[in-house]
């Protein structure tokens, strides 16, 4: 969450932090990390060791960073992230503080409490990195994603141009604007509204919607259900 404090902060205050707090920096703004659980620590340690692993066995030179690792993404003093796993190519990038530009590939392992933060903020700054390259012209992944409350749905190859296609539910996504308070009204007086008319067909789904969400497909859960229900 961003700190709650009207000024802008450089990369000094991410090193003056107390030990065992953690931050990341977007546009002058500071945002506080919680520490991680278990389970994403073990999604991050099988990550990084099949990584390294595979260029190891191809005798590439790529180096393999998991978090907590410094990424200078710009050129100022107003940018510092950490993603969960960078792997970097140019070893040119590279000094004792961390990596200055963008590492060749970035993996971020978004859970609940991260969504937000990941597929917001995170994102956005690393697709202005650029797609094939980034604000150092370096190579970039161009990773594209589709994701629907935290789930992705569709996602493109590494290092691909290409279009990706899926359906969003946007009547879930409602309702779960009206339950959670994380996803707050923004400023809309700098969007651009292009209108555009549109052949009405029947598309052919890329993914299964269950016509029944609260029945449990299993006959066995749906039996208990049921027994439940009627005693």
């Amino acid at each position: 969450m961003p700190l709650p404090k009207d000024q802008t902060y450089t990369i000094e205050d991410i090193y003056a932090l107390p030990d065992g707090q953690r931050a990341e920096l977007i546009d002058g703004q500071l945002y506080m990390m919680a520490p991680p659980n278990r389970r994403h620590q073990k999604i991050l340690q099988s990550l990084s060791w099949c990584i390294e692993s595979y260029i190891r066995l191809q005798n590439g030179s790529c180096e393999v960073y998991p978090a907590p690792f410094a990424v200078f993404l710009t050129a100022d003093d107003k940018t510092y992230v950490e993603p969960d796993i960078s792997v970097i190519c140019d070893r040119n990038k590279l000094d004792d503080r961390g990596c200055k530009g963008a590492p060749d590939w970035i993996i971020e392992i978004v859970s609940p409490s991260s969504r937000r933060m990941d597929y917001r903020y995170k994102y956005n700054l690393y697709a202005d990195a650029g797609d094939g390259e980034s604000t150092t012209d370096m190579v970039f992944a161009g990773h594209n994603l589709i994701a629907e409350n935290g789930a992705v749905l569709a996602q493109s190859k590494l290092f691909q141009n290409g279009m990706i296609v899926s359906e969003i539910d946007v009547e879930r996504l409602a309702g779960e604007r009206l339950k959670n308070t994380s996803f707050s009204a923004q400023d809309q007086s700098s969007y651009v509204l292009v209108e555009f008319d549109s052949q009405q067909t029947v598309p052919q789904l890329t993914r299964p919607i269950d016509p029944a969400p609260f029945v449990p497909s299993d006959p066995v859960h749906r039996a208990q259900r049921c027994s439940s229900i009627l005693t």
